[in-house]
């Protein structure tokens, strides 16, 4: 997720998913160039689940993001969803 996106800023954007009770539990990595300290509390204050400030050089980046995946992928538990009973509210 992108904190300065084109027409929407993303903070809004994480803040609006995670108080949503059928989005709340969806995994938000924000990736950004910033590396300010209120928009690190502000993002783990609305729940965000990691925050990445990208590097600029692009073999960095798609390392970063490569590590990033595999974490997500196959380190990180999530609980089973059953999703029809979230629908179905």
């Amino acid at each position: 997720m992108l904190i300065d996106m084109t027409k929407v800023n993303g903070l809004d954007v994480l803040r609006q998913l995670k108080s949503n009770e059928l989005t709340r539990k969806i995994p938000v990595i924000i990736i950004t160039s910033s590396q300010e300290d209120p928009d690190i509390h502000v993002a783990y204050e609305f729940g965000v689940n990691s925050y990445m400030v990208k590097p600029f050089a692009y073999e960095e980046f798609t390392e970063k993001m490569n590590q990033l995946g595999l974490y997500w992928l196959l380190v990180n538990k999530t609980p089973k969803w059953n999703l029809r009973k979230l629908l179905c509210r």
